[in-house]
């Protein structure tokens, strides 16, 4: 089954995890406070494992 799950970095106090049930309404929440700009999404997991290999061939 699929988790929703974020991450909330913040300059001082790390990186936050959280899911909820509907995500959707609590990013529309967050864009009061945080600015959309800074809102990035999350690589999937190909992405990852493409960006990891891209590093080891670098060395």
């Amino acid at each position: 089954k699929w988790i929703p799950r974020y991450a909330i970095k913040t300059k001082r106090n790390g990186t936050y995890t959280f899911s909820s049930k509907d995500p959707k309404r609590v990013f529309r929440a967050m864009r009061e406070y945080v600015d959309p700009n800074h809102m990035v999404k999350s690589l999937g997991f190909f992405d990852v494992i493409k960006r990891g290999v891209k590093s080891k061939v670098k060395k």
